[in-house]
């Protein structure tokens, strides 16, 4: 599974060019739809979820709203999905915290987190 580790912009610029390159659609041929791929869209419908594009073997992610929220935090293991690093924070560097991600699947969002402490670069895997 391909994967980008984000340091500034222009990683994230060519991260998303190299992975839209995977794909394998020619021109002018109308996108198919795997059965596996509504299936999933329809069970994550259905949890009330959110279906996002993502590099996975179907092409999505549930993204599922969380209960903590908002919620202050050091490191993701505190939340019930991601710990958000602040705007402007800096890669390794300590921070006071972040907070608790609003929905589930950030990872295929490209979202800064808190780890230890500590700013983490954005990853997209």
């Amino acid at each position: 599974m391909p994967f980008c580790i984000i340091r500034n912009s222009a990683s994230l610029i060519l991260c998303f060019t190299l992975l839209s390159a995977c794909g394998t659609a020619s021109v002018g041929a109308q996108p198919q739809v795997e059965p596996e791929h509504e299936l999933a869209k329809m069970q994550c419908l259905s949890k009330g979820g959110n279906p996002v594009p993502c590099p996975t073997a179907i092409g999505l992610a549930c993204s599922i709203p969380t209960k903590d929220a908002g919620k202050s935090c050091r490191d993701s293991d505190e939340c019930e999905a991601e710990c958000i690093a602040p705007a402007g924070c800096k890669i390794g560097n300590l921070t006071n915290g972040g907070t608790c991600a609003k929905q589930t699947m950030l990872i295929c969002q490209g979202i800064q987190t808190v780890e230890d402490g500590k700013c983490q670069p954005m990853v997209i895997s």
